[in-house]
């Protein structure tokens, strides 16, 4: 009898859960998993190619991030080049929040950054970085997923 009450049971989980049952299946949030941010992402900004990484990782909401842009042309650094950030929640205007680099060598821009911690859990980013030499301004995004803040 109890063997038979089981099986029943997993049987009428199951057709509730795969909504068999004319019940819509129950969905879990699941946090997608943090992007790799300590490996560098490369993308294309007109003639130059523009790398992104930070440090530390994962990156977190609400703690110091050090961001590290470099920026080559044809395998060459760019060394005298202006170079900004902005940050941008995706889905909820969190303000402006942008990032002045510093030079530092070979093609390397760092500056500090926090990302805001959204009051609904967002964590889904996007880092627009700014390359201005001379009078040619070119811009480029880049995804990044913050890890879900630890308690």
């Amino acid at each position: 009898m109890a063997k038979t009450h089981s099986l029943l049971s997993a049987a009428v989980g199951l057709l509730l859960a795969t909504g068999i049952a004319g019940i819509a299946p129950v969905a879990f949030a699941v946090p997608p998993p943090a992007v790799r941010t300590d490996l560098a992402q490369t993308k294309a900004a007109g003639p130059y190619a523009v790398s992104l990484v930070f440090a530390p990782n994962p990156v977190r909401a609400m703690r110091d991030q050090l961001m590290t842009v470099t920026v080559s042309q044809g395998n060459r650094p760019v060394t005298q080049a202006v170079v900004s950030a902005s940050l941008t929640m995706v889905g909820m205007d969190m303000g402006p929040n942008r990032v002045a680099l510093r030079a530092i060598g070979k093609g390397r821009y760092q500056g500090s950054c926090v990302f805001p911690a959204c009051p609904s859990g967002g964590l889904e980013w996007r880092t627009t970085i700014t390359v201005l030499v001379g009078r040619t301004k070119q811009t480029v995004t880049f995804p990044v997923q913050l890890a879900p803040q630890v308690r």
